[in-house]
């Protein structure tokens, strides 16, 4: 399982060197929710930085966030599929533990394909949307790979 604190760090580090843009708040939505994240990452047996960069991607990690169509939270779902409230999808726990289940479901669905998955995740079953999917990705390599570099410099000094 990864680590929250350094995934925290890699956010901020990201952040600090304009490689994402995502303000304060953010980045301390990120941190004290990266735990959570891991856990649930690893349950749903999903990639934590791909989830990560979903999560960026969606909400700038912004909890209380709703868009025009309705979703709602940070993992940005669509209440009208899921048991939880649109109030009760902007508590980040709940946004990520159900998030994670959409993600997941796609991943089956795709038949273990998370480039696929991405696509299904951000436009329903038409599953049509490769440049979500590219960005996705995109985010998750520069998480991971800092990510990388922050675990490596922790354990060598």
């Amino acid at each position: 399982m990864i680590d929250g604190f350094v995934l925290c760090l890699a956010f901020n580090f990201l952040s600090l060197n304009n490689q994402i843009d995502i303000k304060d708040s953010g980045i301390r939505n990120a941190c004290k929710n990266s735990h959570h994240l891991a856990t649930v990452s690893q349950e749903y047996n999903i990639d934590p930085f791909v989830y990560a960069a979903l999560i960026y991607n969606e909400s700038r990690w912004v909890p209380d966030l709703v868009s025009p169509a309705g979703a709602c939270g940070l993992t940005q779902v669509l209440h009208k599929y899921v048991k939880p409230t649109c109030n009760q999808l902007k508590e980040p726990e709940t946004s990520i533990i159900y998030g994670a289940k959409s993600l997941s479901y796609w991943k089956k669905y795709k038949k273990g394909s998370m480039f696929k998955a991405l696509n299904c995740y951000s436009s329903g079953y038409k599953c049509n949307n490769p440049a979500y999917s590219r960005r996705i990705l995109k985010i998750s390599k520069k998480l991971k790979k800092q990510y990388n570099i922050i675990k490596e410099r922790i354990l060598y000094e």
